[in-house]
């Protein structure tokens, strides 16, 4: 049975295994896109962690300068941000706290740990009774690990509750996105129809930005704000008003359809 304990120690062991030798980015992505999606039942404060990283590791993959991030990993990672964002304005007390270089370590430490713990107790006891404390019945290794840790959960005062540890900013992350995006249009050749189908996820950015300048907003972060502002304005103006009202088309299309979806 999964459980958010579950889901906690194998988010442990992918980032864990970030950077060692002989693990390809590509499968880890493939591990964090596989949990992401498990993830989805527990509610916010179990998927945003797992989002995020997996929004990190895809923009970590190795590319050269010239090369950009193809479209299907690019919607996806601006879905993601999309949902995240959502998340944040339908629980307005919800905080984003960036994670530190202590926080990874706890992380890798606590995985290493638990993988060291397995090694040495090998095959557990089949005739090993476990006991719930409080009710007095049979518990599972699992239902145990799960138990402990609701029971740490439930002793967080509610503006613990609220805040929601990730790895890295959403303000880096749309920057990213746009950089990403900016530069598929300029290795496009203009005269095809990849290049006019491309321009289509203009919609797609503007939406994911208003969404994350909201949440900006709420939290008084003036600087990125205003960043976000000015990217936002660098894609409405300076268009002609045709193109204008096509990409606000294929934002409320965006909005309404393909998200949804994702």
């Amino acid at each position: 049975m999964l459980t958010v304990a579950l889901v906690h120690k194998k988010l442990n062991e992918i980032i864990a295994s970030r950077g060692k030798k002989g693990t390809k980015p590509k499968d880890l992505m493939r591990q964090l896109e596989s949990l992401a999606k498990m993830s989805i039942q527990f509610g916010p404060r179990t998927e945003i962690p797992v989002l995020m990283h997996l929004i990190s590791a895809q923009f970590d993959l190795q590319r050269s300068i010239d090369e950009y991030m193809d479209t299907a990993m690019w919607r996806f990672s601006a879905a993601s941000l999309g949902r995240v964002a959502d998340f944040c304005k339908t629980n307005p007390d919800m905080r984003l706290v960036l994670m530190t270089a202590d926080d990874i370590s706890d992380m890798i430490i606590s995985s290493q740990k638990e993988q060291s713990a397995a090694k040495i107790k090998g095959t557990p006891d089949a005739d090993e009774v476990l006991i719930n404390p409080t009710s007095g019945e049979v518990e599972t290794a699992a239902e145990r690990v799960e138990r402990l840790r609701a029971e740490e959960d439930s002793k967080l005062s509610a503006d613990e509750r609220n805040k929601i540890k990730v790895a890295g900013s959403m303000a880096v992350f749309m920057h990213r996105l746009e950089e990403e995006y900016v530069k598929s249009l300029q290795k496009t050749n203009p005269h095809t129809p990849e290049y006019v189908d491309r321009l289509k996820d203009e919609g797609v950015l503007l939406d994911v930005l208003s969404g994350v300048q909201h949440y900006f907003e709420k939290t008084s972060a003036t600087s990125e704000v205003a960043e976000l502002s000015l990217l936002r304005l660098e894609h409405m103006y300076y268009k002609h008003d045709t193109i204008a009202v096509s990409v606000v088309k294929a934002t409320k299309f965006n909005k309404l359809y393909v998200r949804e979806r994702v």
